[in-house]
């Protein structure tokens, strides 16, 4: 599977700089074939397989919970396109400072 396919909505960076994380704590094994471009294949360690059940449990619970998640998202949102309403001292402390 193309992780980068798998998960669209991340960066190259960001990904790049979790799958190395991901390695250096032992959970995945990174291969490096000498083709070109290089290939490379990362695979779950004997670690990264104990994890398997805890990570099911969270992505069961997503599902159970997402109309709440959606929900909390959305007042979250709404609240980031409200106004930000300065108070007059505040106003004159951010002009003078």
């Amino acid at each position: 599977m193309d992780i980068r396919r798998a998960v669209p909505d991340i960066s190259q960076r960001m990904l790049t700089v979790t799958l190395r994380h991901l390695e250096r704590d032992g959970i995945i094994k990174r291969t490096a074939y000498p083709t070109v471009p290089v290939t490379v294949e990362y695979c779950l360690t004997p670690l990264g397989m104990t994890l398997i059940h805890s990570v099911n449990g969270l992505v069961r619970w997503s599902a159970e919970h997402e109309p709440e998640i959606v929900a909390a998202r959305s007042t979250y949102d709404a609240r980031l396109e409200e106004p930000i309403l300065l108070q007059p001292h505040d106003r004159a402390a951010r002009l003078s400072g």
